[in-house]
C-alpha cells in the first residue's frame, strides 16, 4: 500500500476501527512537546545495539526509529497528540496523526502485507529476529518459542506477523510455512540473502524497513529472545506502541537474600506482558493470554497499556 493510497486507509478505520474511549481522553487531555525531539542527545544509538536479535544494524541514530518521523512507515504517528488531531511535519514532508489513528491504519497495511485477514478486532502479534545470531546460537531468536507458540495463539484469537533474517534452514522453512499452515491467521517473511557485496547494504535497508512496518503494525510484540541486549529490543518496540511480552528480568541473589533492595529501587508499573523462564512457552503463553483477556475485555484499558509503554517518561 503506497503513501498515496493512505487516505482511503485512514477512513476506513477512522469509521469503524477501535477507538480510544474516554479513559484514555482523561488521561491525555491536552498535547505536549513530543520526547523523540530530544531521543538522540538522551539515549544515543545503544538503544538499537547489534546483539539484540532483532536488528540487522544499527541505525545511524536513535531518533530514527521514531513512528513520527520513520519513512518507512505508510502512515507516522506520534503519541504526544490530542485524538482526532493531525500536523505537518516540514521535516518528512508527512502528515502525522495521533497514535490510535496511526498504529491501527499501520496493522491495516501489515495485514495486508503478510496475506493476513483484514480483522479489525483481532490483536496481531509481531515477531522479527535475526536468525544469524552473533553467538552462533539460532534458537538464541526465540523463534523456536515463537513458532511452538503459533498454533495457539491463533486458537486464542490472535494473528502473527513473522519477519526474520536468514540463518537456519529449519527455521526458515518452518516461517515460510506459516501461511499455508494458518491462512488469514499467521503468515512470516524470510529476507533475502545477499548475492554480493554491493547488495549488502540495499538488503539491510530492506530489512529494516519490513521490521520497523511490522512493529509499527502490531499490537503486541513477542521479544522472546535469550540474549544479553533483550532490554533494548524491548525498548523499540514500546517505542513503536507493540506491547512487548517478554521473559522476566530477575534479580538474582538480591531476590532471594535482600528483597529490601529490590523493593527500595522498585520501578514503576509496568505496562509489558512478562512471564517466567523456567517454561518459556507454557510462561509466554499465559502472558499472550492476559493480553487477551484485556483487548477483547476492556478497549480503555488496552489504549492506556499502548499509552503507557509509549510514554518516554515512563521507562
Amino acid at each position: 500500500v503506497g503513501t498515496g493510497d493512505m487516505s482511503g486507509v485512514l477512513h476506513e478505520w477512522a469509521s469503524t476501527g477501535r477507538h480510544a474511549g474516554p479513559a484514555f481522553a482523561c488521561a491525555h487531555p491536552r498535547p505536549r512537546a513530543s520526547p523523540f525531539r530530544r531521543l538522540a542527545p538522551r539515549r544515543g544509538a545503544a538503544v538499537v545495539a547489534m546483539g539484540t536479535g532483532l536488528f540487522a544494524r544499527s541505525p545511524a541514530s536513535d531518533a530514527s526509529w521514531n513512528p513520527a518521523q520513520d519513512l518507512a512507515l505508510a502512515t507516522n504517528y506520534d503519541l504526544y497528540m490530542r485524538p482526532g488531531d493531525v500536523e505537518y511535519n516540514t521535516t518528512i514532508e508527512r502528515e502525522v496523526y495521533d497514535h490510535v489513528v496511526g498504529k491501527a491504519a499501520n496493522k491495516l497495511v501489515t495485514q495486508r502485507e503478510y496475506g493476513l485477514d483484514e480483522d479489525r478486532g483481532a490483536p496481531l502479534v509481531g515477531f522479527i529476529a535475526d536468525l544469524a545470531d552473533a553467538s552462533g546460537d539460532p534458537s538464541a531468536s526465540g523463534a523456536d518459542v515463537l513458532l511452538a507458540l503459533v498454533p495457539h495463539l491463533v486458537a486464542d484469537g490472535f494473528q502473527i506477523a513473522v519477519h526474520v533474517s536468514p540463518g537456519d534452514e529449519r527455521l526458515e522453512a518452518s516461517v515460510r510455512a506459516l501461511a499455508a499452515t494458518h491462512p488469514g491467521r499467521a503468515a512470516g517473511a524470510v529476507g533475502v540473502v545477499p548475492e554480493n557485496d554491493a547488495t549488502q547494504n540495499h538488503r539491510i535497508d530492506d530489512d529494516d524497513a519490513a521490521r520497523r512496518r511490522v512493529l509499527a503494525g502490531a499490537d503486541l510484540c513477542a521479544v522472546l529472545g535469550r540474549g544479553p541486549d533483550v532490554a533494548d529490543a524491548r525498548a523499540v518496540a514500546c517505542r513503536y506502541g507493540a506491547v512487548p511480552v517478554s521473559e522476566k528480568t530477575g534479580w538474582g541473589w538480591l531476590s532471594r537474600n535482600a528483597p529490601w533492595i529490590r523493593m527500595a529501587f522498585k520501578k514503576k508499573k509496568s505496562f509489558e506482558y512478562e512471564y517466567d523462564a523456567a517454561d518459556a512457552a507454557v510462561g509466554a503463553r499465559a502472558a499472550f493470554a492476559e493480553a487477551a483477556r484485556v483487548w477483547f475485555g476492556d478497549e480503555d484499558e488496552w489504549a492506556k497499556i499502548v499509552a503507557g509503554v509509549m510514554d518516554d517518561e515512563r521507562r
